[in-house]
């Protein structure tokens, strides 16, 4: 931008357009501590079950601790790492690997804990800069783009501490640091909420699955429908006595029976590689999909790749309909996806295999449910090939067994989950809105092209 385009009350800076008001500084100018510690001799074989908190790369998100998995220390270990002990305030930063970048501020649930080598310590000097505040310009836009820019010369793996003191940042008179981190707090607030929300409706569902899809819990009786025609379509009213027979796969009810995928589906392996290379792919065309477009519970990415139309007719043998599956046929060989309307017509590649159910034997969203819950993917792992890179192939998946309720109860079961499903679904768009909105205040907040203090 030119300095002609820069609006009154407005001035070019090095850090781009900013209030006449505000500063540029550097870390090293704010802070009074920029370092980062060292794992204890003996790694995670000295970690404790509780005593000082300690802190690694993975317990630092995206502007929130993450202390699931947090490990702990002992009083000695702790005493001979002095000079990392983390305060209240602290910004913590991941400055190796693939987190590189990820920051947030200490509160007092990990105070007078400890740091290791993969997470730098900036204590800054708070009546020049707010801890909080800080942390936001670390996350946005222009932070990252600092930290990428460190990276783009010789060292990749990470960065150093002269690199971090020399991080630009814009600064505003202290009171409005202070507004401006507030406000971000407050979607991080709303964030937190949703992510512990989604969170909670993902063990529900995970409960869920493994009550309805072992037998534990029944919603139809003598093969009819028992829902509750006073109640929303999730809801349903269950529970009779119900008898057990023990089986290859466990204990399942009596009227449920054991049969092997062949039986219920047809299974083909994608095209061979000779059949189809990148070359072939074209802007516009029928999308075929490969093995990292297979998400937990559909097909998921926006790049997935496009063959022109002479291909899509000499591949139609591998054309996908609604309803049927995909499988990972090579490395994470227990994802697979169900195909819904708006994908068929597409192709699979030669590292899927696609799995058409047979409608008269079992209702696809059943059988791809099943294939998701815990037991089929154990037995999927425990009969796969290769040591390095775990594989599957039609005969492999073919022989294996899956658990059959009447498809009454198929439906039955698979309508409960794909409620679920979309309850879930409805909060990660909220989410995503919610980011978006965040993404977009930062970018005016910590700009100056919207003040929050006169």
């Amino acid at each position: 931008m030119s300095a002609t385009e820069v609006r009154l009350g407005y001035k070019l800076t090095e850090v781009g357009v900013i209030p006449d008001d505000w500063e540029v500084t550097k870390i090293d100018k704010i802070a009074e501590k920029v370092g980062s510690g060292i794992t204890p001799t003996g790694g995670s074989r000295v970690y404790q079950l509780c005593g000082r908190p300690f802190i690694r790369s993975q317990n630092v998100g995206w502007g929130q601790l993450l202390l699931d998995d947090i490990a702990f220390i002992d009083e000695a270990t702790h005493a001979s790492f002095n000079s990392t002990e983390i305060k209240s305030g602290d910004v913590l930063l991941n400055i190796t690997g693939a987190s590189i970048g990820r920051s947030a501020v200490a509160d007092q649930r990990i105070q007078g804990g400890n740091v290791n080598q993969h997470v730098c310590i900036i204590r800054t000097h708070q009546e020049k800069i707010a801890p909080h505040f800080l942390n936001a310009v670390l996350l946005s836009e222009f932070g990252q783009r600092q930290i990428e820019g460190f990276q783009a010369g010789g060292n990749r793996q990470g960065l150093n501490f002269g690199q971090i003191r020399s991080f630009q940042v814009p600064l505003p008179p202290l009171p409005e640091q202070r507004a401006i981190a507030a406000a971000l707090g407050d979607v991080d607030a709303l964030l937190a909420a949703l992510e512990r929300l989604i969170a909670k409706r993902r063990a529900v569902k995970q409960a869920a699955m493994d009550a309805l899809l072992s037998g534990r819990v029944r919603l139809v009786e003598s093969g009819q429908w028992t829902a509750d025609s006073s109640a929303p379509s999730s809801v349903h009213r269950p529970l009779f006595t119900v008898r057990y027979k023990l089986t290859e796969v466990g204990e399942i009810p009596e009227d449920w029976e054991v049969r092997r995928v062949q039986e219920i589906a047809q299974v083909k392996t994608g095209p061979f590689g000779s059949a189809l290379h990148e070359r072939d792919y074209v802007d516009d065309g029928t999308p075929i999909i490969t093995v990292e477009h297979i998400g937990e519970f559909g097909i998921a990415g926006e790049s997935i790749p496009m063959v022109s139309e002479t291909d899509k007719k000499r591949l139609s043998a591998y054309e996908l309909k609604e309803h049927d599956i995909v499988f990972s046929r090579v490395g994470a060989i227990d994802r697979n996806a169900l195909i819904q309307s708006n994908e068929a017509g597409w192709l699979f590649s030669g590292r899927l295999l696609r799995v058409r159910p047979d409608p008269d034997k079992v209702y696809a969203p059943y059988l791809s449910y099943h294939f998701h819950t815990r037991a089929f993917k154990e037995r999927v792992k425990s009969v796969a090939v290769g040591q390095t890179m775990p594989s599957l192939n039609t005969q492999i998946l073919n022989s294996l067994l899956v658990v059959i309720p009447p498809l009454p109860e198929q439906r039955a079961i698979a309508g409960v989950l794909s409620d679920m499903d979309a309850a879930i679904a409805a909060l990660e768009r909220q989410r995503a809105k919610v980011q978006a909105i965040k993404q977009g205040m930062m970018q005016e907040l910590l700009t100056g092209r919207i003040r929050l203090v006169k």
